[in-house]
């Protein structure tokens, strides 16, 4: 039997987290490059102020949700985007949506577990960002480390 320790300093972690993130990164500028959807250009600004609002915007892009919203945050827009955000917003304009215009401002985004997302077993979320009862933009992504993103609009 082998043991083995290994001393993690704050620069090796600090460098794991923005290896992360450039995968992240790449994922975003991947999915928006080559998953685009024929609706691409239809803006996705709608009503989002209520539970019900929401949940009849989510299926009118096709997608299948539970029942209620697994988490609710308030997110500020960055004032100056990172490469990361950057790539993000790149996903948004591809939707119709540009999160340029709302640097700084506080949205709220509200994650729901979609249950019908076609031919993969874990777990797929969807985000809308919601800013003065609006969609303003948002995405569909997997929670795991090596998982994916991609623009709203069902791909069929």
């Amino acid at each position: 039997m082998m043991i083995y320790s290994v001393k993690v300093s704050k620069t090796k972690l600090l460098l794991a987290a923005v290896l992360v993130v450039a995968l992240i990164a790449g994922l975003v500028w991947l999915c928006a490059s080559a998953g685009g959807s024929s609706r691409a250009s239809a803006s996705l600004k709608a009503d989002g102020a209520t539970e019900e609002q929401r949940k009849a915007f989510i299926s009118s892009l096709g997608w299948t949700v539970e029942e209620e919203a697994v988490e609710v945050v308030q997110v500020t827009v960055p004032r100056e985007f990172t490469e990361v955000y950057q790539r993000y917003n790149e996903l948004q304009q591809s939707q119709g949506c540009d999160l340029e215009k709302l640097k700084g401002k506080v949205l709220k985004r509200y994650t729901y577990r979609i249950t019908d997302y076609p031919d993969y077993e874990g777990e797929v979320l969807l985000n809308l960002l919601v800013y003065k009862g609006k969609i303003v933009g948002g995405d569909v992504c997997s929670s795991a480390l090596d998982g994916f993103m991609q623009g709203l609009y069902r791909v069929q």
